[in-house]
C-alpha cells in the first residue's frame, strides 16, 4: 500500500548515490583549484542531461539589466487592467 511510502527506497537508484551527501558537502569547501574538483563535479552531475547545442544560443554580450530598467519596465503596467470588449459566447 501507500503506507511508509516516504521512507522506503526507490525503485531506481542512481549510481553514486550513496556517497552523493558526502561529495555534495566536501564541495561546499573544496576550491576550484583542487586536483579533485573536476572528478567531484562530473560525479555530482553524472546523471545530468547534457546539451552540446546550449552554448551557442548563449549571447555572450548580454548585460542583465539593472534593477532601475527592469522598475521602468514593470511600472508600464501599474494600474492597468483588463477590459473585455465583448461579452464571450458561451
Amino acid at each position: 500500500g501507500w503506507d511508509g511510502l516516504h521512507s522506503r527506497p526507490g525503485p531506481l537508484i542512481p549510481s553514486g548515490c550513496s556517497q552523493m551527501d558526502e561529495m555534495l558537502e566536501y564541495l561546499k569547501v573544496c576550491p576550484k583549484s583542487d586536483a579533485r574538483f573536476p572528478h567531484l563535479i562530473a560525479e555530482v552531475t553524472a546523471n545530468f542531461d547534457n546539451f552540446p547545442d546550449a552554448e551557442e544560443q548563449i549571447d555572450p554580450n548580454f548585460v542583465k539589466p539593472s534593477r532601475a530598467e527592469k522598475d521602468a519596465l514593470t511600472n508600464q503596467f501599474v494600474g492597468y487592467t483588463y477590459k473585455r470588449k465583448k461579452k464571450p459566447r458561451l
